[in-house]
């Protein structure tokens, strides 16, 4: 597994994540470059700018806070 940053998940799997439940529940989403310019009235651009690196889905790997004690 690549690790960038802090993050313990390949940097493309925030993206592919969103557009995979994007799609499971048919909602529009909007993913610009980083500091891409948009406009909320036009239609969103929903291609994928990032490289094709292998992800997993949330329901292969689930999120799980390591910082959320148990009340």
């Amino acid at each position: 597994m690549f690790l960038a940053g802090l993050a313990l998940h390949p940097w493309t799997e925030p993206g592919e994540r969103v557009l995979a439940e994007s799609e499971r529940t048919r909602t529009r989403v909007l993913l610009p470059r980083p500091g891409e310019r948009f406009e909320l009235d036009q239609p969103p651009r929903t291609e994928r700018w990032w490289p094709n690196l292998p992800w997993r889905t949330a329901s292969e790997a689930p999120i799980v806070s390591t910082r959320v004690e148990a009340g």
